[in-house]
């Protein structure tokens, strides 16, 4: 077997004038080739085509920086050996032509490799040589050298430009998508203003139960009632904790309390100045109501509540209405 020295790693300028800088895990990849899958022909020059090929080479190695391959002088074409020896030396030097991995020819893609190593003749490669071999006679020494960037070295052949992608059409300035933008926002507008709706009827409702349950209580103790104003605001504190697995003694925690409170008043003879009830007093909202609409105090004052907790525990509306107690 002839071995040659052809590439190395370190900076090369290939026919075309263009440096690179071929680093070590890129001629290691040149190494690596699997001949058999991507053979390497030995040729005269540097053709348009590989063919004929004036023999294969038989094995790549890499030592150290350096990069060899070997050929079987006897596998030769018919009179190269003995053209190879001749005394008027008509091949001086060996240069190689790489594939640049984006090649489309490249049978390795997305490594560099190998695609032929050339006996050059009289014209020298326009890159610097490195040190010479001798033949397998020792009679015929010629010079050689690794050419670097692009897919080829004496015949630099560029990677095909990749096809312009087509640009996506901006639908965010389109009429059609701002006035969909609007009619989003639009619906969560009525949404939330359903949910403030929604929100306020219930707590109605259930102030109403309350005060069913204590006027009932207040039928059979009429001391309670000077105390409706504030026994009203307790049980819609206690509404607001009450939790649907608790009870005391089946009933509901104002239930309880109304009974606890009656059955305190008859066990001790409590009695309590007879007072005016107490007028709600009108509160005035900070946004102008539709004509005719009358705003509800004790539901705006809850809405107001809401808005406080969701900005200090930094929550969304119906979170704060069920933790204030608007359920």
């Amino acid at each position: 077997m002839q071995e040659i020295e052809v590439f190395s790693v370190g900076n090369h300028t290939d026919s075309a004038g263009r440096a690179r800088e071929y680093v070590p895990a890129e001629v290691s990849e040149i190494a690596d080739q699997d001949l058999a899958a991507a053979p390497v022909p030995l040729v005269a020059g540097h053709p348009a085509t590989d063919d004929p090929a004036l023999g294969w080479v038989e094995a790549i190695k890499l030592k150290g920086s350096k990069l060899f391959v070997s050929y079987d002088p006897d596998k030769l074409a018919p009179g190269i050996r003995e053209f190879l020896s001749a005394p008027f030396k008509p091949f001086r030097r060996v240069s190689v032509r790489l594939w640049h991995p984006d090649h489309p020819s490249n049978p390795r893609p997305g490594k560099w490799g190998l695609a032929h190593v050339g006996l050059l003749g009289a014209t020298a490669p326009a890159i610097p040589l490195t040190p010479a071999f001798e033949s397998e006679n020792d009679s015929h020494l010629y010079t050689y050298t690794a050419m670097p960037e692009t897919p080829t070295v004496i015949e630099p052949i560029d990677p095909v430009a990749p096809e312009p992608k087509p640009e996506t059409p901006d639908f965010s300035s389109s009429p059609e998508f701002a006035a969909m933008q609007a009619q989003i926002a639009e619906l969560q507008r009525q949404n939330q203003s359903l949910a403030l709706e929604s929100a306020a009827t219930q707590h109605r409702l259930k102030l109403s139960e309350l005060e069913r349950q204590f006027d009932a209580a207040a039928s059979t103790r009429p001391e309670l009632v000077a105390h409706k104003a504030t026994q009203l605001e307790f049980l819609s504190a206690l509404s607001k904790i009450q939790s649907p697995e608790f009870s005391a003694g089946g009933k509901d925690l104002a239930a309880f309390h109304l009974d606890f409170l009656a059955s305190a008043f008859s066990e001790h003879d409590l009695t309590a100045p007879v007072v005016p009830a107490e007028e709600p007093v009108a509160i005035a909202p900070d946004f102008n109501a539709p004509p005719g609409m009358v705003v509800d105090p004790e539901a705006y004052a809850l809405h107001q509540r809401v808005l406080a907790y969701a900005a200090e525990n930094n929550v969304d509306y119906v979170t704060a209405l069920g933790a204030v107690g608007g359920k």
